[in-house]
């Protein structure tokens, strides 16, 4: 009985937070486009390009795990929520975030950023395609409760995280925009199907 009850709170949970979900997805790919430059552009075909090569050649599980497991070591003092936070923070992405700071900031070297962001595109996209097939493979109930909502979870960190280090690297603080835009959208969801007297 007590599963049951905790199944269908994280199921109540999943359902409320997946409008924030998908605003944060629409507003990454809206937001992104802000920063200067067309850098954007090769961050999407960075995600484009580890989609094909999952789907087609080769599906990175020990590159992924290798660098899960880094994470997940720095983090082993939080127990229990050491597994959520090494999914909440994709190793791969962090690391090129950091190289295109390290780069422009004290080398000057600017003309491989559009590489960088091909990469930085490709590790989202990677993180966020593993992360969520091994949550579904961790819970074998049809309906996935914990699944659903530990993954909207991870996904609307990793969404935030991306945003801060564009911010980081373009030197700029855009992250208090962008919450505003998802929380704006997921409150017009809100009243689009419950009313206006929808929680605020």
């Amino acid at each position: 009985m007590g599963n049951a009850i905790a199944s269908a709170i994280k199921l109540v949970l999943a359902i409320l937070l997946l409008p924030f979900v998908i605003a944060s997805a629409n507003n990454l790919r809206i937001h992104l486009i802000d920063y200067p430059g067309a850098d954007h552009t090769f961050f999407y075909w960075g995600a484009f390009a580890f989609l094909m090569t999952f789907l087609f050649l080769y599906q990175f599980w020990g590159v992924f795990d290798f660098g899960h497991k880094i994470v997940l070591s720095l983090f082993k003092l939080f127990s229990p929520f050491d597994r959520l936070i090494a999914y909440s923070l994709p190793f791969y992405l962090i690391l090129v975030m950091v190289l295109f700071y390290v780069l422009g900031s004290f080398f000057g070297i600017t003309n491989i950023n559009h590489y960088l962001m091909f990469f930085a595109g490709f590790s989202l996209a990677m993180h966020t395609l593993l992360v969520a097939q091994d949550l579904r493979e961790q819970e074998r109930n049809l309906v996935k409760p914990a699944y659903l909502l530990s993954l909207h979870i991870v996904f609307l960190a990793n969404v935030s995280l991306t945003v801060l280090l564009f911010d980081l690297n373009y030197q700029t603080f855009t992250f208090p925009e962008f919450f505003s835009n998802v929380l704006d959208e997921a409150r017009q969801f809100f009243l689009m199907v419950f009313g206006k007297n929808v929680f605020w």
